[in-house]
């Protein structure tokens, strides 16, 4: 009987073994083909904050802390008063080595300073506001995003700008575009 009860076992662990697997690549097929289209808040906040992305020529929020503090380190001049209404700080090369890309100014309708940036970001997403369907490969996302700039002076993010009625606006989230590729969802850039 011990016989015959020895290749049994065998067989029969060898058959449950080979279910196991064709059960989990079932599994694995049926799971990758979700991810591919399915599209959340979660799935978007990891995409935007996986790696860094190349920002150009996009608009950032400054407190009056960051602009003294970029003072103090030589990232830019002392603000001046260069119109009725409008004060700007001169960007210096210690500035454009973090990327920033023009002067610091100070614009009335953006309620405090800000200042244009360009190059490779790590971002942080602070609120999904929407999701909107462009077509079935295409989703617009408004979020409020801001970006991470390697300085002692910057020790939380930047808000990007968003764009209101056709202008910059510091209240507005930022729109972002996604593509639906053959291996999902893709960040394609900030639309203005």
């Amino acid at each position: 009987m011990t016989l015959w009860t020895a290749p049994y076992s065998r067989i029969s662990k060898q058959i449950r073994l080979r279910s196991a697997l064709v059960a989990t690549g079932v599994l694995c097929l049926v799971l990758s083909g979700c991810q591919s289209t399915d599209f959340n808040d979660g799935k978007t906040k990891a995409i935007i904050e996986m790696y860094p992305v190349h920002l150009d020529s996009e608009q950032v929020m400054l407190s009056q802390g960051h602009v003294d503090c970029g003072v103090a380190n030589e990232l830019w001049e002392p603000v001046v008063q260069v119109s009725d209404t409008r004060s700007a700080a001169r960007l210096l090369q210690n500035g454009r080595n973090l990327n920033f890309s023009d002067d610091v100014t100070y614009e009335p309708e953006y309620k405090g300073p800000s200042i244009q940036v360009r190059g490779d970001f790590p971002l942080q997403v602070d609120e999904i506001v929407s999701t909107i369907d462009q077509d079935k490969d295409t989703k617009l996302v408004r979020a409020r995003v801001g970006i991470k700039i390697p300085h002692g002076c910057f020790p939380t993010t930047l808000t990007i700008m968003g764009v209101a009625k056709g202008k910059l606006n510091p209240d507005a989230p930022a729109a972002i575009r996604f593509k639906l590729l053959e291996d999902g969802w893709h960040m394609d850039g900030f639309v203005h």
